[in-house]
């Protein structure tokens, strides 16, 4: 199986670890046939301002690209948040890149909409806060989750039950994902309409929660719906969890009745037999 992992974070991003370089060398040493770098827009690293971590990963890319060429496909791209829907442009637009990963993350939920009960982010909310309340933002989540797949320019969607990482994996408050299948339904919806990609983030699997984002169930969901654009990613931070149990991912994928998987060049997207 040819293995494309298109959601790595490099030592660009607030929260990487290692360098792009250091990235390819083990990429290449696990057989990889491709990595996309795909350092977060936002937040941006202390002493950073206008993207240009984002510039820095750019050139990262392109000396690595140059360097292990005929060895691995090395591609860049921005994972982007959803604090920006409307008329604003991010700079990073203007970089070249390849892949533009589409993100709702927990802060963004919180300081929008539940800013005066105090909580920070879901890891602080999943500890104790009432399971109704967290409920409440679990469905705001999926709103604006939704929001990014109709409207962004984005070309994927990315760790689709990631809420559920705090809330069940690290604070095992044991809350039924099923309930919310309507608004998850919603955001496939979105993404089969504006026809971007969706991705099987396996970082869990790197975790003590040893899940797929999203599951086998709502794969088959949007296997059902008609979708079939889906993009493995390992949303690795630190390199020893690049394409962390992508075989098992794939053989998941493959029992639901997904062929192919998919990767971006230059925003074109192309498929591989998984």
């Amino acid at each position: 199986m040819k293995i494309y992992d298109c959601h790595i974070h490099s030592d660009n991003s607030i929260d990487g670890k290692d360098s792009v370089d250091e990235i390819c060398k083990l990429s290449i040493e696990k057989g990889l046939s491709a990595v996309t770098i795909t350092d977060h827009a936002l937040p941006m690293p202390e002493g950073i301002t206008n993207y240009t971590h984002i510039e820095k990963c750019v050139e990262d890319v392109r000396i690595a690209a140059e360097k292990y060429k005929g060895k691995l496909l090395v591609l860049v791209g921005a994972e982007r948040d959803d604090e920006y829907l409307g008329e604003y442009r991010e700079r990073f637009y203007d970089f070249d890149l390849d892949c533009i990963l589409g993100s709702a993350h927990s802060k963004p939920t919180f300081s929008n909409h539940f800013a005066e009960y105090g909580y920070v982010d879901i890891k602080d909310c999943s500890i104790a806060a009432p399971k109704e309340f967290i409920s409440q933002v679990v469905k705001k989540y999926y709103f604006r989750l939704a929001n990014l797949a109709f409207y962004a320019d984005v070309d994927v969607i990315t760790h689709l039950t990631f809420l559920f990482r705090y809330i069940n994996g690290y604070n095992k408050r044991g809350l039924e994902i099923e309930p919310f299948y309507p608004e998850i339904d919603n955001v496939l919806k979105g993404v089969m309409e504006t026809e971007k990609a969706l991705e099987i983030n396996t970082s869990g699997k790197a975790l003590s929660w040893n899940q797929f984002m999203p599951n086998a169930q709502i794969l088959k969901r949007y296997y059902d719906m008609g979708g079939r654009i889906i993009t493995l990613g390992s949303d690795a931070h630190k390199k020893e969890n690049i394409a962390t149990a992508f075989d098992e991912a794939a053989k998941m994928l493959k029992e639901i009745g997904f062929t192919h998987g998919s990767y971006y060049v230059k925003r074109k997207r192309y498929e591989y037999e998984l």
